[in-house]
């Protein structure tokens, strides 16, 4: 049985118009109603809403992230912003912690996209890694340990194919 989200039957049909959405209104300013609303939805399922909110929303509108993918950013009504992931809104949770520290990896040797298999490669061969992550603009989260991240790199780029 599929499980509803907001007015839609089901979290597939969610993705489906927050996709739309992202197309809409991508660089466009202010998501109007009722298409705000279904961002609102969103926001609301996201584990971070209260941070996100702040002193409140005064609109939605849609921009590019660290990626240049789509994604929803919250203005609000003290003229600050925020981005929210519709990956994390979706689920109502963050990505385990393996699935955070391959994104971080990943940032590490941006814009190149290492093989999943290449990056749990190396995370075996750093058992006692620190791979505690920190922001480093606009969302972008990478490795804190300098040498870690640059070990990293090393080992992407023997390896590599």
């Amino acid at each position: 049985m599929k499980k509803p989200f907001g007015r839609f039957p089901s979290i597939a049909a969610a993705r489906k118009n927050a996709q739309r959405i992202f197309k809409e209104y991508r660089n466009k300013g202010p998501i109007p109603k009722p298409d705000a609303d279904d961002v609102a939805d969103l926001l609301n399922n996201h584990p971070d809403r209260v941070e996100k909110i702040g002193p409140g929303v005064a609109h939605f509108c849609v921009e590019s992230n660290h990626w240049t993918e789509p994604c929803f950013v919250v203005v609000r009504i003290d003229g600050t912003k925020s981005e929210f992931s519709l990956k994390v809104a979706l689920a109502g949770k963050h990505p385990s912690e393996e699935s955070q520290i391959v994104e971080a990896l990943r940032h590490e040797i941006r814009p190149k996209l290492a093989p999943r298999l290449l990056i749990l490669s190396f995370i075996a061969s750093e058992p006692s890694g620190d791979w505690r992550r920190e922001k480093t603009g606009r969302g972008v989260t990478g490795l804190a340990d300098r040498e870690l991240a640059q070990r990293w790199i090393t080992y992407y780029e023997a390896h590599q194919q």
